[in-house]
């Protein structure tokens, strides 16, 4: 056996290229038919009005949604002008108004946050807005009709569907968004568990230790995270919104690619192989 040179890896590395572009397009096209699907039954149920992929392009559809905000809007604004003076309902207005602005800041937003963004969420926007309202002690307004009126509109908003509909659409979103990401990772993992990707079955490639024994679970996995860190510092930037980690996954992604390029001297390691105990040889043993 011989330590695989460039241009065998960058072969095995096409190779992958393929198969990944190909994984990513089925995960893709099962997703948003399935998800797709589901979501089109939700809006429908929503809205009453048929959702498949032409009348998405409808103004019927986006006319109907419009007309049920409105009138969602229109309702709770009966509610107010009912139970409240006009004085009243605009300082009731604005205290839930920046309550709920509170849970909109740009500098909460994450994926995390996104996914999970559910019903639940929902009614504790409604509560937390609520609370702001009665703490602002609004003048002469009966503690009883403000709890009344929470409900209201807790039952105003279910019934149009904000709860479950709106979470549904960007959980659906921000999957879709990151399951290229999520592809990537996964494939790469077959080869951080098993030491060859496919690419690397077909080409013969298979990752030993720097002495060509076989390599196990502990420097193939160390192997994998340090070749995939770009991609796992940018989902970790993502999930937990530090400005550190998107900062260092950039570094990475130069790292990387700087590190790859070492497996052009006489050694044929890259940079993660040194750091791992890991090289890439061609050619095969029964043990493996």
């Amino acid at each position: 056996m011989e330590r695989a040179g460039a241009g065998r890896r960058l072969g095995a590395a096409i190779l992958d290229g393929l198969f990944l572009v190909i994984l990513t397009g089925i995960s893709i096209v099962v997703f948003a038919v399935a998800g797709g699907t589901r979501l089109a039954l939700q809006a429908q149920s929503a809205l009453g009005v048929p959702v498949n992929m032409s009348t998405l392009a409808s103004e019927e559809l986006w006319d109907k949604y419009e007309a049920r905000a409105e009138e969602t809007v229109r309702e709770i604004e009966r509610r107010y002008s009912n139970e409240f003076s006009e004085e009243q309902a605009q300082e009731l207005a604005d205290a839930v108004g920046h309550a709920m602005e509170q849970y909109f800041l740009p500098e909460q937003f994450s994926v995390q946050y996104f996914l999970e963004l559910d019903a639940d969420q929902l009614d504790r926007m409604i509560d937390s807005a609520f609370d702001a309202a009665v703490a602002s002690g609004v003048k002469d307004v009966d503690p009883a009709t403000l709890e009344s009126m929470r409900s209201d509109v807790k039952m105003i908003v279910d019934d149009f569907q904000l709860g479950t509909l709106i979470p549904a659409a960007i959980s659906f979103a921000v999957w879709l968004a990151l399951l290229p990401l999520l592809v990537t990772l996964a494939y790469g993992l077959v080869e951080g568990l098993w030491g060859r990707s496919l690419g690397k079955l077909i080409s013969g490639l298979t990752i030993c230790k720097a002495d060509g024994e076989r390599a196990y679970s502990g420097p193939l996995l160390l192997r994998y995270a340090l070749k995939n860190s770009p991609l796992l510092l940018l989902i970790l930037a993502l999930v937990t919104r530090i400005p550190f980690l998107l900062g260092a996954g950039a570094v990475a992604v130069g790292v990387v690619f700087i590190g790859a390029l070492v497996m052009l001297g006489p050694e044929r390691r890259a940079i993660y192989d040194y750091l791992a105990g890991t090289a890439v040889y061609h050619g095969r043993r029964s043990d493996w």
